[in-house]
């Protein structure tokens, strides 16, 4: 598969993907402590496994 997504420049406003994936890691538990539903919890999962699946499919090494 040909990779024909623009890649990003160095810029301050880029965050590492491994340190994107632990910040989104704190999502998790503020949903717990708010009392969120275990549906929005588990579509936060989701959605942060989605993401971090697409970024790494593209070889996004960062995001913006």
């Amino acid at each position: 598969m040909q990779n024909s997504a623009p890649r990003l420049q160095e810029s301050a406003s880029c965050l590492a993907l491994p340190k994107l994936e632990k910040f989104a890691g704190g999502w998790f538990p503020s949903g717990e402590i708010s009392q969120h539903s275990q549906r929005t919890l588990g579509n936060r999962r989701m959605v942060i496994r989605n993401l971090s699946w697409f970024l790494r499919r593209r070889e996004f090494t960062k995001a913006v």
